[in-house]
């Protein structure tokens, strides 16, 4: 039998511990890159929903589905190209014409799966969702960014500085503002009490769960909320100056299911990344 000097293992074994510490800088530092490329992917879907959905309704109307090139058009004209231009297709654009666009090119992407990523992006949840959804969502939280924003600080030099507001100061103060929409009464809910929003809805035949827009609020606007649903509107107030910063829920961390380990930057087809390296519902090169 071979028989190694001491020597020879003591190298052995020095080997070892350099080999075994390298493997421990390099697991964080991998970890750290794929939280970085799913931290880039969500910000990237988060801006072709706010961003480029507002565009493309402003300049072809809204529709059931846009075509890749309208999508990129407006992407590009914008300023809003990214490495994950093929996500915001696939949030736009109908199955077969995705699937059209990038056959020439003989990029295959995974259609279904790049649209689940994105509806637990936007959504939160696992969810079929079309185009006017995604339209939907975000004129709404521009809303209630608005009534948080512009709303609470007109009430405060108003009427003063109160815990809740009537339904008819916040109609006064919403209807003398820039900032009245179809959502206006997600305005009621952020700083009427829970009976007065009911009464008032009542009287106007209208059926609003105040329960159920106030944990909307809170949950799109997470990182200030916290989840809370029991916010007063002295608490909206201080807030209002943060809310600009406020990152939505998506960046909370906590968005993206097990199932998909998003942020572990699964690969869903055995696809490359296109920028070094898994997380992507792709199988090919951008």
């Amino acid at each position: 039998m071979f028989d190694m000097s001491q020597e020879a293992v003591n190298i052995l074994a020095k080997v070892g511990l350099i080999t075994a510490c390298a493997a421990t800088v390099t697991l964080p530092i991998e970890l750290i890159r794929r939280s970085f490329r799913a931290r880039k992917k969500r910000i990237a879907i988060r801006t072709y929903a706010k961003r480029v959905s507002r565009l493309l309704r402003a300049r072809y109307g809204i529709q059931e589905n846009y075509t890749p090139a309208q999508v990129q058009r407006i992407i590009r004209e914008w300023g809003y190209s990214t490495g994950y231009d093929y996500y915001g297709l696939a949030m736009f654009c109908a199955y077969a014409d995705f699937i059209n666009y990038y056959r020439p090119a003989r990029k295959r992407y995974n259609y279904e799966m790049m649209r689940r990523e994105i509806s637990y992006c936007l959504f939160s949840t696992d969810t079929t969702f079309n185009v006017s959804d995604v339209i939907e969502k975000n004129t709404k939280n521009l809303a209630i960014h608005r009534h948080i924003k512009y709303i609470g600080p007109e009430l405060r030099k108003r009427y003063g500085v109160q815990k809740k507001y009537t339904p008819y100061q916040v109609k006064q103060a919403v209807s003398n503002s820039r900032y009245s929409s179809g959502y206006d009464c997600y305005a009621f809910a952020i700083y009427c009490s829970h009976d007065d929003f009911v009464d008032y809805h009542r009287t106007i035949g209208e059926s609003c769960d105040y329960n159920s827009m106030r944990s909307e609020i809170s949950n799109s606007f997470y990182s200030i909320f916290q989840g809370s649903t029991t916010f007063d509107a002295c608490d909206v107030i201080d807030l209002s100056d943060r809310i600009d910063s406020a990152k939505d829920v998506g960046d909370s961390g906590s968005w993206w299911p097990d199932s998909l380990n998003f942020a572990n930057g699964s690969d869903f087809s055995g696809g490359n990344n296109f920028d070094s390296g898994g997380g992507d519902s792709s199988s090919g090169s951008d």
